[in-house]
């Protein structure tokens, strides 16, 4: 197996160094920037340090997210104290793994050997140059390698009729490593399941049908029984189930204001319509790639295998109604699956020649892997470099809390906002349950404004920061104390002092239209 590794290593080292290249280059994490500070990334990275620390997901420390997903945040913060150097190493095998599957995805498709590597850079970096990468550290964005790894094994079937037990073991552990990740983001397996069952039932297999059901429920079962064990042993069962399910069905969903399923799924359409109307060249490019898969590369397959993965994924990821950008990620990731195929057949319509057609497509490949990303997606161009002297908030307010407390461990609450990441830059500790304001509606879930004003009114943390102009509200002068405070509740200012502000450049996101940079301005607070 190692001599393996090594010989793909060996044979792929070129193109390894250009994806490592390009996440140094494009992923906010980056050892050459100052750190990510899109909110829930940090909030994550935070379930991830309070988890070392010894405080349980759910049981002990609220957030919204799966335990899988936790697991990955809490790997992330083995690396290092701040976690991104951490989070940058999980991205980059996220990217090279992406595209490893698609290599092997278009091997399938019939591309040339000696080409596979160099066109299935494409897909990770189509997929960074996408708004809704953000900055990176999405549920979404660790789920799509998944995605992509059964989307691989069904089209394998497709192509020879044949699906060996292991191989649908690993689907059925693929989704299961996402539904505990973000369970709105299984839709792909319930068309692989589908189209897999309609060919088999059709052929009356019925034994062999049992067989791969039976592997594929152990595949799921053997991230789950772990899991279960986990949470069991640590008596965390009941927290796990209440938040992860039950919280997130009954408060994270927006309200239509109308019931019925035929209104509920209009309004799905409209949101997806929306972010393809945001991200026209997603459309395109899933257009493009389909046509030519159908009508001249005769890939009837995947082709309507690919549409059929998309819808699914979009419908499920949109069931909350909610219009995040990120939340379209994995459609943007399926859309770019036969992006590869189609440059490479338009490659071979303008020559003949196999010498230029290779240096066309590796030209193609490192302009899509370098040009591309900064051009397309603006939150890569606001990442802020490490010799930059400009205000990287978190950072700024962090060594604040640093120089105060010294070496001892500070509490903080983020009264009205995901976290920023100051945990990133000062000693931390996770004393309370809700730290944080997550994205629950407060009419369905009382709880968490109820606590964390309790903990204000009763000065339990040692800092509070607001966000003076979370919800996209207009700057206002930092200088100006009396308009620094008119912008947080009474709650606050009665019980902490305001000690420092904090501020960043950083584009925002109007659902689902990208906005001009604007300057994020935080205010933190000390106990009175």
């Amino acid at each position: 197996m190692l001599v393996g590794i090594k010989n793909r290593i060996k044979n792929n080292w070129v193109v390894l160094v250009i994806l490592l290249l390009g996440s140094f280059l494009f992923i906010s994490a980056s050892p050459l920037y100052k750190g990510n500070p899109w909110v829930d990334t940090n909030a994550m990275l935070a379930i991830g340090q309070a988890w070392l620390d010894g405080r349980v997901p759910f049981r002990d420390i609220f957030e919204q997210r799966g335990p899988v997903l936790y697991v990955y945040y809490l790997v992330m913060n083995l690396f290092s104290t701040k976690g991104y150097i951490g989070l940058f190493i999980i991205e980059t095998l996220n990217l090279i793994g992406i595209w490893y599957w698609e290599k092997k995805t278009l091997q399938l498709l019939q591309v040339p050997s000696k080409l596979q590597k160099w066109l299935a850079l494409i897909l990770p970096f189509f997929l960074l140059s996408s708004f809704s990468f953000e900055n990176g550290g999405s549920p979404e964005e660790f789920a799509f390698f998944w995605i992509l790894w059964s989307f691989y094994y069904l089209l394998l079937f497709l192509k020879t009729g044949k699906l060996k037990n292991y191989q649908v073991f690993l689907i059925g552990f693929g989704a299961a490593l996402v539904f505990w990740m973000k369970y709105s983001l299984v839709g792909a397996w319930f068309i692989f399941i589908l189209v897999y069952l309609l060919i088999t039932l059709k052929n009356r297999y019925w034994i062999e049908i049992l067989v791969k059901v039976v592997s594929f429920l152990l595949g799921f079962l053997s991230v789950t029984l772990p899991l279960m064990v986990y949470y069991q042993f640590v008596k965390g069962v009941p927290a796990l189930i209440k938040v992860y399910f039950v919280t997130n069905i009954g408060a994270y969903t927006q309200d239509s204001g109308e019931t019925g399923l035929r209104q509920h799924l209009y309004l799905i359409v409209q949101a997806i319509n929306k972010n393809f109307m945001a991200q026209p060249i997603v459309l395109v490019v899933l257009t493009v790639g389909v046509v030519i898969a159908i009508f001249y590369r005769k890939e009837k397959q995947a082709a309507i295998l690919v549409v059929l993965t998309m819808i699914f994924s979009s419908l499920l990821s949109y069931w909350s109604l909610r219009q995040d950008s990120y939340m379209f990620l994995v459609s943007v990731g399926i859309s770019g699956i036969l992006l590869p195929l189609a440059i490479w057949d338009f490659i071979v319509q303008i020559s003949t020649e196999s010498k230029i057609r290779t240096k066309l497509v590796i030209a193609v490949a490192v302009i899509m892997t370098f040009a591309i990303p900064p051009m397309a997606n603006k939150f890569i161009r606001y990442a802020i470099p490490v010799s930059s002297s400009q205000n990287f908030a978190a950072q700024d307010l962090g060594r604040y809390i640093s120089k105060q407390s010294g070496k001892k461990a500070s509490t903080i609450i983020y009264a009205n906002m995901l976290s920023l990441g100051i945990e990133r830059f000062t000693n931390v500790k996770y004393k309370y349950y809700f730290f944080e304001t997550t994205n629950l509606n407060p009419q369905r879930f009382p709880q968490q404004r109820q606590s964390l004003n309790y903990l204000i009114e009763h000065q339990k943390a040692d800092y509070v920061v607001w966000g003076l102009n979370w919800g996209n509200r207009p700057p206002i002068d930092l200088k100006n104390k009396a308009a620094v405070i008119s912008q947080v509740s009474p709650i606050v200012t009665r019980h902490y002092k305001l000690v420092k502000v904090g501020t960043e450049m950083m584009p925002g996101i109007d659902p689902p239209f990208l906005t001009p940079a604007n300057q994020n301005q935080y205010a933190l607070f000390a106990r009175k």
